[in-house]
Order: structure tokens, then sequence, then C-alpha cells
């Protein structure tokens, strides 16, 4: 990065900054509340901001990825009546209780959505999950060498059940029939390379199936031969700097 564009960011990352923030209204209604503040800004600017809460909490939570003893990855079907498709495809997840530590959450929600508990947990990644109006922050591990200890134990409210999948099935959750939407497509991306590269004798081998698998998806006819290309070439890229 340049002087000039460093100066400009420090500049705009000072007078951003939030130098006192008042506290104008709080209402909750059961599962969800709203802190509504008055915020000023280093630059003497003013503004209202609105915080959503979950059970009056930050609402941090955890999304794992369970990998099994047999290499299967661990998803699960769930109601989800506020998207379009009012059912999603997603990895086990689930929000903290109080004080509770991150790989802890994680666990316990592997444990009551699916009944597997894993050998090992490590974390990848974490990021807010919606900076706009929430502080929560969602964490995600990866779980590995998961077994089945027990049946699941679901909370009432829950609707959802679980579902082993190969990896090719993952692939085919993201290349063929446009069940996942694109940002969960890129994170699974990201996961079966993280998975590649703790097995690198796989990566050339992975890699020529998943461009062949590519070139002969449904990708080809929605986004055209050349966006399909770019997109090889970044698969290409992304396997190369791990």
């Amino acid at each position: 990065m340049n002087s000039e564009a460093r100066d400009v960011l420090a500049k705009s990352i000072e007078a951003y900054q939030t130098k006192e923030k008042k506290l104008v209204s709080s209402i909750q209604e059961g599962y969800i509340g709203k802190n509504t503040y008055e915020v000023t800004l280093e630059n003497g600017e003013t503004m209202i901001s609105d915080q959503i809460t979950k059970r009056k909490d930050h609402g941090n939570a955890s999304v794992i990825l369970a990998i099994t003893h047999n290499h299967k990855f661990l998803v699960v079907v769930q109601s989800r009546p506020n998207t379009k498709e009012t059912v999603a495809i997603e990895f086990p997840a689930g929000m903290a209780d109080e004080k509770e530590v991150g790989e802890i959450t994680a666990v316990r929600e592997l444990m009551e959505e699916t009944g597997y508990l894993p050998e090992t947990i490590s974390k990848l990644e974490e990021h807010y999950q919606d900076q706009g109006c929430s502080k929560a922050v969602i964490t995600t591990y990866l779980a590995e060498g998961c077994k089945k200890v027990r049946e699941p134990k679901l909370d009432a409210d829950e609707n959802l059940s679980y579902v082993l999948l190969t990896k090719r099935d993952i692939e085919e959750l993201m290349f063929g029939r446009r069940t996942v939407p694109t940002r969960v497509r890129q994170f699974l991306e990201d996961v079966i390379y993280d998975f590649l590269k703790r097995h690198p004798q796989r990566f050339e081998r992975e890699r020529k199936k998943l461009e062949l698998r590519i070139r002969q998806d449904s990708l080809i006819r929605e986004i055209g031969m050349r966006d399909a290309n770019s997109k090889i070439a970044y698969l290409s890229y992304k396997l190369e700097r791990k």
C-alpha cells in the first residue's frame, strides 16, 4: 500500500471512530431486542444507531464444519421461514449461552443437533453476523473425527434433521443444483481446500476432477463459458496458494 492511500485510510478511521455513545431506548420482545443509541463520532458528527440483541445479549454463535471419522460431512436441513426458500442446508450452528467459551458452544451445539462428538476441534475464522445492526460474532470451527455417541436433543422450537454427505455431495451442492446460496458456496469452497491442504497428495487429482466437473456443470450454461473458465482459474489459484 502506498503512503497516500495509507494516510487516507488512517484519517478516515480516526474520523469515524465512536467518541461517545448514549442509550436512548431499549425494547425487548421475546427472543429479539433493540437498543437505540445516539452516537457522537470523533469528527463531531452525530448519528442514531440501532443495535439488535438476542436473548438480551450480543448473540455470538458458533458454526461447526464437522467431518466424521470416515470422512463424511455433517450438515443439517432446517426450517428457515424468514428466507426466500423457507428451508436451508447448513452446517450445525447455534448461539453461545451466557459466558460460554466458543469451543464449548461448538461441541454442545454439534451434540444437540446431531449427537456426534468430535475428537478434535479447532478455530477456522470469525466474522460479524451483521455489523450494521449487531455486535454478534460468528466463529467457525473445524470438528474432526466425529463419532455418534447419542441421539440429537433439539430445543422445542427447532425443526431440523442432520444428513451425512460425502465430499462429492458437497461439490454437487456447490456447483450443480444451486441448492446452496452463493456466499455459502464460497465458504464450502474454502472448507474443501482446507481439507485438501491436510492431504496434499490429493491436490492435483482433486483439482483436475473439480475443473472437469465445473466445465460440464450447468455453471457454464448459467454464466457462460468465459466466466466459468474464470471461476476455474480462481479455484486453481486458491489451491496453489494454500
